[in-house]
């Protein structure tokens, strides 16, 4: 476990009021790239908001950190990249509880549906 002094990035917009389109898509960068990488190792964070990135210190280019992944579920793709089985999940959300299988759909796959979403 680290210890990250550099606070959390929601408070870090707020007490600057803007970033620069620049350091916005920095942090942006940062945070598809910790998607990706926990994709790849067969997890969804299901928490991702500002509070739970924290800056590694206080310095103005500090690494950023993603936290809180007591919501997050592992799961093991089935049929391609579009289908997944959760094999794990610990939460306490209702509507978590009864999901047997999650259905992950890029913009493209949306398109080809009709812009419909299994579910809704």
């Amino acid at each position: 476990m680290e210890i990250c002094e550099g606070g959390k990035l929601f408070d870090r917009i707020v007490a600057r009021g803007h970033y620069t389109e620049r350091a916005a898509a920095n942090f942006t960068r940062t945070i598809v790239e910790v998607i990706q990488l926990c994709h790849r190792h067969d997890v969804i964070h299901h928490d991702l908001k500002p509070e739970n990135f924290l800056f590694a210190n206080k310095k103005e280019n500090s690494p950023l950190k993603a936290i809180d992944f007591g919501l997050s579920i592992f799961f093991k793709p089935v049929g391609g990249n579009l289908t997944v089985e959760l094999k794990v999940a610990k939460c306490t959300s209702f509507f978590l509880q009864s999901i047997k299988n999650v259905v992950i759909t890029s913009s493209a796959t949306r398109k080809q549906l009709g812009g419909s979403f299994i579910g809704n």
